[in-house]
């Protein structure tokens, strides 16, 4: 490992003033402790012949110009594996950046070794609604990881922190070793940086503004999600079942040999439950919206379907089927992809790691009695209830 050395990834596609502009600044960084590394997938020669003169006029530029493109997040990926700096963090493209915004952060975990992560001040820009959100990520400081995954619902600096590579290994190899990828496991790497340590938010000069105008449009984010699956040898159409397949995913990374190295069982147990009931009753909720629609992917899969109204019926805490079930519906579309899913879960989940029953919570808005999470509840409701629900778990 290069000790205590800073690498800036930059996985990038385009190629627009706004690109090249971004492109310089973090190839400004660059010095002898701070590597950057750009990963291309434009198939543009223009712009190889771009970063190779970089490489000439900045020090510690490396630039990798893929000849097919490979995907931005396995763009990243590639990128990580390419050095071996002991601090990582990834600048984007279409993102602007104050050139000391990675610096302070840098800093920060070099001086503080309880810091596992840390940031500048972020910004949240749309530019079609002339609206700039400032999002300092307070809700993420708690010293309990638990919390801090409850409080995470996404845009957040903690995806472009820079933070300990030693932190990120076992979720690298998850990642290597996952059949397919989607687009999902973004948030997995945030919730590895949230389980680690402290931390820490820089309010002050540096700053990161995030282009939010990309994703603006649902069709944006419907067919970037749909990209992943594509690529996996499943239809678009596989979309539609996007919440499901991550609340199942999510259970099963807290519940196998990768997940962060620093939770207890019954803190990995109540991650688990809390990201599954945020993403299936999302799932729930779309369903009862297009059943039809969903119903009808399973036309010659009554396996899948079958699968599908199991998981649906059977609550979270006694499903000692789940994955079965997920594999079910996921041979449905690909069988082959299928059978290499079930000998990865089956390889990797930890023994007695099955859910536990949960407390009874007295009766509420939200459940007659018991404890009901079944039923389609807003997010905002549902997680102030699911906190309720870890504080009896956690004790």
């Amino acid at each position: 490992m290069d000790s205590g050395k800073l690498a800036i990834l930059m996985p990038t596609y385009r190629f627009d003033a706004v690109a090249i502009q971004n492109i310089l600044t973090v190839a400004a960084m660059g010095r002898d402790d701070i590597g950057i590394f750009i990963g291309d997938n434009s198939e543009n020669p223009e712009k190889w012949e771009f970063l190779r003169d970089l490489e000439g006029k900045f020090k510690n530029i490396h630039a990798f110009c893929h000849t097919k493109n490979i995907g931005a997040f396995e763009n990243w990926l590639f990128l990580l594996e390419r050095q071996s700096y002991e601090y990582i963090c990834m600048a984007s493209d279409d993102d602007i950046y104050s050139v000391d915004y990675f610096l302070a952060g840098y800093e920060e975990l070099k001086s503080n070794p309880e810091c596992a992560s840390s940031c500048g001040l972020f910004l949240l820009v749309t530019p079609g609604d002339d609206r700039a959100d400032i999002s300092t990520a307070i809700s993420l400081l708690s010293p309990s990881p638990v919390e801090r995954i409850t409080n995470y619902t996404g845009f957040n600096p903690i995806s472009y922190a820079v933070f300990r590579r030693n932190n990120f290994t076992a979720f690298l190899s998850y990642l290597k070793s996952k059949p397919y990828l989607a687009a999902y496991n973004d948030f997995f790497q945030a919730y590895t940086f949230l389980s680690f340590g402290t931390y820490v938010v820089h309010y002050r000069a540096p700053v990161f503004v995030y282009n939010n105008d990309n994703w603006a449009e649902a069709d944006t984010a419907w067919k970037s999600s749909a990209a992943f699956y594509i690529r996996a040898g499943l239809p678009e159409q596989f979309q539609y079942l996007h919440s499901l397949s991550w609340a199942v995913e999510a259970v099963h990374y807290f519940r196998s040999k990768y997940r962060p190295s620093t939770l207890s069982d019954d803190e990995a147990a109540a991650i688990a439950l809390l990201l599954f009931h945020r993403w299936f009753g999302e799932f729930q909720e779309q369903y009862s919206l297009n059943q039809a629609v969903i119903d009808a992917l399973f036309d010659k899969s009554d396996e899948g379907l079958n699968a599908l109204k199991q998981m649906l019926a059977t609550p979270y805490e006694q499903n000692l089927k789940l994955f079965d079930q997920f594999v079910a519906i996921l041979r449905a579309f690909n069988s082959d992809l299928a059978g290499r899913y079930a000998d990865f879960v089956r390889d990797s989940v930890l023994p007695g790691s099955e859910p536990k029953p949960l407390p009874v919570i007295e009766a509420d808005a939200y459940g007659a009695s018991g404890l009901d999470l079944d039923i389609p509840i807003q997010n905002s409701a549902r997680i102030s209830f699911l906190r309720r629900v870890l504080k009896k778990i956690m004790g």
